[in-house]
């Protein structure tokens, strides 16, 4: 795959910006295939964050629960992308993450004038964890989660850029 200034050329992009109960069900051949039908050459795919969508060494840095543990995922779907001759742009979003994290460093999560922190998710039906608001400031934005999750996946996976949420 040429890697010269690929982003300087038309791109046409899809974020299938799934929810990680649908990971169980990703086929990354399938998912690529599916792709390049559509006319994408580049695709922005979770990565990490709220939730790491890869075995993660990074403390604090949650996996996602539905992550298969036979193989990869996002080894997986980045060389099915690179075969399809599609880009892959790896998202990112350090907003939020799940309320154990909060229970273990409230330092690192908003707080509303009240004191109490703010809960996204309580309303929503279904059996879903609560997502707490990162501070921007914070570590977990930063030093402690963010920069080495970062770090973790440039070394470890072909990425083609990197896309940050929020």
């Amino acid at each position: 795959m040429n890697r010269k200034a690929w982003w300087r050329e038309p791109l046409r992009v899809i974020q299938p910006n799934l929810q990680i109960r649908d990971t169980g069900a990703i086929d990354p051949e399938r998912l690529a295939s599916q792709m390049k039908e559509m006319g994408a050459n580049t695709i922005v795919f979770n990565v990490g964050g709220i939730y790491a969508w890869y075995p993660t060494k990074v403390a604090h840095h949650t996996v996602n629960e539905f992550l298969p543990t036979s193989f990869d995922l996002l080894e997986e779907v980045i060389q099915a992308c690179h075969k399809q001759d599609i880009r892959f742009i790896a998202r990112f979003d350090f907003s939020k993450a799940e309320d154990r994290i909060f229970l273990q460093r409230p330092e690192w999560f908003v707080r509303k004038p009240s004191g109490e922190p703010e809960i996204l998710g309580s309303k929503r039906p279904g059996s879903w964890s609560l997502l707490m608001s990162t501070c921007i400031n914070g570590a977990y934005r930063n030093e402690s989660v963010a920069i080495p999750v970062l770090e973790e996946v440039i070394n470890r996976y072909g990425i083609d850029g990197i896309f940050f949420n929020a």
